[in-house]
């Protein structure tokens, strides 16, 4: 795989805060969490 076009440390130089993925949780936002995680992002599951 190439390089991340937002990975958390290239933003976190922009902003100076990693960000977070947040959404609703459903089904679907568990895709959304795995693929998140997996590129290094912290998650936030609003219920």
């Amino acid at each position: 795989m190439g390089p991340a076009l937002a990975s958390p440390e290239r933003l976190a130089t922009l902003t100076g805060r990693t960000p977070t993925i947040a959404t609703l949780c459903s089904h679907s936002s568990l895709q959304i969490f795995h693929g998140a995680r997996k590129e290094g992002f912290p998650t936030l599951g609003i219920a």
